[in-house]
């Protein structure tokens, strides 16, 4: 593993600098132009603003071979130094490009490079700056993902069955960074940002380690998207979603039709 320096503290953009950062983008003939432009921006403490909760000093993010360890170690860090931050706050595009642009810009490097990409701008927009904060935005973001996964599979309660059988109230977000298939799978999409299916799903793909494949995947959710629209799975509890979740297994699908 190797560490990034990430100094300071969080602050957030003026929405006139973010609006700059996006023209800046536009103008540049390179991905060292751009950063170039973008840095002196950041760097103007007139150009930023203190947030409006406390936070602590942002911490060293990490990156080495082993992506998952790395990225579920950075989650759990970001979130533990921004905290529980209301939902208003996280969904703050102004936030999420400061840090990309500014004190986590050495991770972004690493992590989501853009200077050896020939589509480096579209890069930029999807990894490294926010137009809007838009769901899928949130979770594609280079910085905000690592917030909003960790928000969204922390059980600090154990109340839920693999953060009970393991003790460990990250178990879900170990799940979900496991494999980068399953964020774009469940989180970009409407099944996601319902607590119970979410949680129902991480543990599915967990008990199905062994052929949880990108098809696999796609064939469950696909099923799961068309199940949706004729019963509401929202207000079905943890069994039931997993007696649920067990039929549509692709590999039951497949059973029952021979």
């Amino acid at each position: 593993m190797k560490k990034v320096s990430s100094v300071g503290r969080a602050r957030v953009l003026r929405e006139d600098s973010t609006d700059a950062i996006w023209g800046a983008l536009q103008d540049a003939t390179s991905p060292n132009d751009f950063l170039e432009l973008s840095a002196s921006l950041v760097r103007d403490p007139d150009n930023l603003l203190e947030l409006p909760f406390d936070s602590s000093d942002l911490p060293d993010l990490t990156t080495g071979p082993d992506r998952a360890k790395a990225e579920i170690e950075n989650a759990v860090l970001i979130y533990e130094a921004l905290g529980a931050m209301p939902k208003v706050a996280a969904a703050d595009e102004r936030l999420w490009t400061y840090l990309a642009l500014g004190p986590c810009r050495p991770y972004m490097e690493q992590r989501w490079p853009i200077s050896d990409i020939r589509s480096w701008k579209n890069r930029t927009q999807d990894r490294w700056l926010m137009k809007s904060a838009t769901y899928g935005v949130l979770i594609r973001h280079g910085i905000s993902r690592l917030w909003w996964l960790a928000d969204m599979t922390f059980d600090p309660g154990l109340t839920r069955p693999l953060s009970s059988e393991s003790g460990d109230p990250w178990a879900y977000l170990k799940v979900a960074l496991a494999n980068e298939d399953r964020i774009l799978a469940i989180f970009d999409r409407d099944a996601g940002l319902v607590s119970g299916i979410r949680f129902a799903l991480l543990e599915h793909c967990y008990r199905a380690e062994g052929k949880a494949t990108e098809t696999w995947l796609r064939a469950l959710m696909k099923e799961v998207t068309l199940t949706s629209g004729y019963r509401d799975l929202s207000v079905l509890d943890a069994t039931e979603l997993a007696v649920v979740l067990a039929e549509l297994d692709p590999d039951a699908l497949t059973s029952s039709s021979t």
